[in-house]
């Protein structure tokens, strides 16, 4: 995981790990169409949309 740190920091990569539900709330179901994709991911700024949602997983206590 320490290593993925690094990928994550370019503006070139966007990391889609398994079960963040992050994912889910801003990306389209690739299973909803063969036609679905997120090459545009940039242009759409799902990092950024993305980007610190895990945070809403927290206890709030």
């Amino acid at each position: 995981m320490s290593k993925l740190i690094l990928f994550d920091a370019s503006e070139d990569v966007f990391i889609c790990t398994a079960r963040d539900p992050a994912l889910f709330e801003v990306l389209l179901l690739l299973n909803a169409s063969s036609e679905n994709h997120i090459n545009d991911w940039q242009t759409k700024k799902y990092k950024e949309l993305t980007r610190w949602r895990f945070l809403n997983e927290l206890s709030r206590s």
